[in-house]
């Protein structure tokens, strides 16, 4: 692969969805990239950390692609688990009004 090709696939790479993970730390934000195996970085504020990030995403990507190593696509999270906050304050303020009682 030449440096062009190499440049030109980092693009494309760079273009699709992968997943940022935001973690705060002591001394700011702790940042990786969970489909890009050990790609990670860290900032004093979000937005250095989303900088950072993706200055490291670009060079995890040229490095593996130089190598001839393959990139993983970026995966859909999983959120059949999580809590749907917004159906269960509905089902709370619901309730809440059939139990109120004007007082006049």
């Amino acid at each position: 692969m030449t440096e062009q090709d190499i440049e030109r696939e980092v693009g494309r790479y760079m273009d699709l969805p992968y997943r940022v993970e935001l973690t705060p730390a002591d001394d700011g934000w702790f940042v990786r990239m969970p489909d890009l195996p050990y790609c990670m970085s860290q900032g004093d504020t979000i937005e250095e950390a989303m900088a950072m990030i993706r200055d490291a995403q670009r060079g995890w990507l040229t490095v593996r692609l130089a190598k001839g190593l393959p990139i993983p696509d970026p995966t859909t999270p999983n959120y059949s688990d999580a809590v749907d906050h917004e159906s269960a304050l509905v089902s709370e303020l619901s309730s809440a009004r059939e139990e109120r009682v004007d007082v006049a």
